[in-house]
């Protein structure tokens, strides 16, 4: 009985473990709101996970937000808000031609007009430099291949300007 217990024990620990989750994998890692610098997605069904968090450039004066990520092989998304950002909820995106660029040099893809491609922003602390939301995007570039981009989620640190 002894030995039973002990076993138990040890199977616990092993499976309260922090999971690595890996790019291309069906989970995304957990919505959070630190400031930790994570951006993660679905893209036409395969997880993508950001690490480099590149430049967040939030206006306070304007609520002007520019969200810039660099992922592997120099993938990059561009989140725009032009204006009137200065809460938590739900912001349509502002269309710039260059919303996911998949590799250096590559065509970019682009927001499909009046398709769902919203943000909500979950939490804007100024004070702590943080932000945080969740978005679903439709991507099409010039060849008409289209992105479908779902369960998106970041928490990201702040460059604010005035």
């Amino acid at each position: 009985m002894k030995y039973l217990f002990y076993i138990l024990i040890i199977v616990v620990s092993f499976s309260c473990r922090k999971q690595k989750i890996k790019q291309g994998q069906k989970r995304l890692p957990n919505k959070t709101e630190k400031g930790k610098g994570m951006f993660a997605c679905y893209m036409n069904e395969q997880t993508f996970i950001f690490k480099k968090q590149g430049e967040i450039v939030y206006n306070s004066t304007t609520g002007y937000l520019a969200l810039n990520i660099i992922g592997r092989n120099n993938k990059e998304f561009r989140f725009f808000i032009y204006e009137d950002l200065f809460s938590t909820g739900l912001y349509k995106l502002s269309l710039t031609g260059e919303e996911y660029i998949p590799y250096k040099n590559a065509k970019p893809y682009y927001l499909i007009e009046n398709a769902y491609n919203q943000v909500e922003i979950t939490k804007l602390d100024l004070e702590f430099r943080i932000i945080a939301g969740t978005f679903n995007l439709d991507l099409i570039n010039n060849e008409n291949e289209k992105i479908e981009v779902r369960d998106g989620r970041f928490d990201l640190k702040l460059k604010i300007i005035n």
